[in-house]
């Protein structure tokens, strides 16, 4: 496939493929005494994903500061309380911790507890109204009120509800965006029409669906499909395949009250058209990728610039065929050095987040973790099936390109593989260079990653919070092989890797953190061997016709359950 990468903002972010170490925090942290103890409550700041940056409407996070609060914030999610709180009346934050990486902001109030195994149940009282159920919505709203007032110091006022209704005028409309604010554009050549910013998402078949909006502050990716049906309408200006689409035809609001100041969505390169080839079948210069990146101004809420960074590609499109599309968009504060580092939970594993992988080092008498960057090509990733344009065919992608594999999300089984193509002159002449080309396109960077992070906030400068992958690569890689390859068959090919990894639940039960226990890869060899349909086939083979050969890799997520272990002071892991 042929990429044309355009426009790559903050490259500097992903340029480095590891992370610095601070060997004086290394210092600090491998003298002390202190042990680690992972069953007492580990989230009390799970909302806290990005290292050195605000994540808003977290009111725990320390880098937030006052005025972002006041400025951004349109509701705070509440540190969690652990099991010992025996309250009846209480309320609580939906953190879907437990499947989804993206965090809704919603409250819930249990205002009666009616469970019978804890001794409730309802009785009516005409003395006290506040054991009656609710029957309208003024008095479950003078019930709500009762409940802030009762636990205003308790939750410190933290949570914001939606529940009562008000009539809300222009002048009380916000001047400024908030988080979770829809992006507002203006249409050009539509009267002035006001829409949103779309960013597209999958829906229950993976099909884009371009009517979502882009929310203020909402960094978000993803992943669907375009259903081609006519190549040919499909392939030109204004489809969902070219550039235009996601660039042309509209302006962003600066701030959502006022339509008057926008700003076009920008890409200081040029950028290639949309052409289809109608001798070939060939889609050129086709969106495989749209990276949004906002800027905001802290002190308004407002939105300063937006930029598009782009990668064009080539496909071969038959009727009825998907074109993969990946989306993103990042906020950035305006002005804002410090490089963003998303954290993949904290400290538990969110369902989907990147695991972390890195290399034992050393400097003196310390050790550390050289922590790969999730989004390099050092990351771990198996192989994937691309189309190649120069053979038109569906092959295994090259191992050092990161978008031509499949990454690793955590808890997300994969059955992955990809198809090479040999003659039977390659196997008895080339066997050595074909098992080698193999291991690395199964491997990537798994012979350069020597660790895992336990959990999703692992520090490099930790070391015990890390733990060697256990692999048999030197028995594959010592084991003898045969020299003599004119039978047409090569061995010990690694035709098929498994990935295993284990993990648990750590912490109060009822707020868990997901955490990695080990991780295990398999290398199972074969042979390639050039089968026949028939026999006649076999007697006047051409010795330079390609056949496919298949590879397979897997990985698999395995639970262990650690609830009836004794809870003790758990001591500091080995490396």
């Amino acid at each position: 496939m042929k990429y044309i990468i355009l426009n790559l903002l903050l490259a500097t972010y992903i340029n480095s493929q590891t992370f610095p170490i601070n060997w004086t925090e290394v210092s600090e942290i491998q003298t002390s005494t202190q042990i680690r103890n992972y069953n007492t409550n580990l989230g009390s700041c799970s909302c806290d994903l990005t290292q050195n940056h605000c994540d808003i409407n977290c009111c725990c996070d320390k880098d937030c500061n006052p005025e972002q609060i006041q400025k951004l914030f349109t509701n705070c999610e509440k540190i969690f309380e652990t099991s010992s709180s025996t309250t009846k009346d209480y309320c609580g934050f939906l953190f879907n911790r437990e499947n989804f990486i993206e965090k809704k902001n919603l409250g819930f109030c249990l205002v009666k507890n009616n469970n019978p195994s804890e001794g409730n149940y309802f009785q009516y009282s005409s003395t006290d109204p506040k054991l009656n159920f609710i029957y309208d919505q003024v008095k479950f709203d003078q019930e709500i009120i009762y409940f802030k007032n009762l636990f205003r110091n308790k939750l410190n006022d933290f949570f914001n509800f939606g529940y009562i209704s008000k009539v809300v005028t222009k002048s009380q409309q916000d001047l400024n965006y908030k988080f979770g604010d829809i992006i507002k554009i203006k249409f050009i050549n539509f009267l002035d029409t006001i829409g949103w910013l779309n960013f597209p998402k999958g829906l229950n078949d993976f099909q884009c669906n371009d009517n979502n909006p882009a929310k203020f502050l909402m960094d978000e990716s993803s992943s669907c499909k375009r259903f081609v049906v006519e190549p040919a309408l499909s392939c030109q200006q204004g489809s969902s395949l070219s550039f235009d689409y996601y660039l042309n035809g509209f302006n962003v609001l600066k701030t959502p009250s006022d339509e008057n100041p926008t700003l076009a969505v920008v890409s200081d390169t040029k950028l290639l058209p949309i052409n289809w080839n109608n001798v070939t079948n060939i889609c050129q210069n086709l969106i495989l990728n749209v990276d949004y990146y906002v800027f905001f101004n802290i002190t308004d809420g407002s939105i300063s610039s937006v930029n598009a960074s782009f990668i064009q590609g080539e496909l071969r499109l038959d009727q009825s065929t998907n074109v993969n599309q990946k989306f993103t968009i990042t906020f950035l504060e305006e002005g804002s050095s410090i490089p963003k580092i998303v954290r993949s939970g904290n400290p538990g594993y969110l369902v989907g987040a990147p695991i972390l992988f890195g290399t034992l080092v050393t400097q003196k008498n310390l050790t550390a973790i050289e922590k790969v960057h999730p989004n390099s090509k050092k990351t771990l990733s198996l192989p994937k099936e691309i189309f190649n344009s120069a053979t038109s065919r569906l092959e295994c992608g090259e191992p050092e390109n990161i978008d031509s594999r499949t990454t690793i999300g955590f808890g997300e089984d994969i059955n992955s593989g990809c198809s090479l193509y040999y003659s039977l002159n390659d196997l008895k002449n080339n066997c050595d260079n074909i098992r080698a080309k193999i291991f690395s396109i199964q491997m990537g960077s798994l012979t350069e990653i020597t660790h895992f992070g336990i959990f999703g906030n692992s520090s490099g400068m930790d070391v015990t919070s890390w733990v060697n992958i256990i692999n048999n690569f030197d028995k594959y890689l010592n084991t003898p092989t045969l020299l003599n390859n004119t039978n047409g068959i090569c061995p010990q090919v690694l035709s098929n890797l498994e990935i295993q990894v284990i993990h648990s639940n750590f912490g109060d039960e009822l707020n868990p953190q997901k955490g990695i226990l080990g991780m295990k890869v398999i290398s199972n060899p074969g042979n390639l061997k050039i089968s026949c349909s028939n026999p006649a086939e076999c007697s006047n083979l051409d010795e330079n016709k390609l056949f496919s050969f298949r590879i397979k890799s897997s990985l698999e997520f395995l639970f262990a359950d650690r609830s009836n272990l004794v809870k003790k002071e758990t001591k500091k892991l080995n490396i």
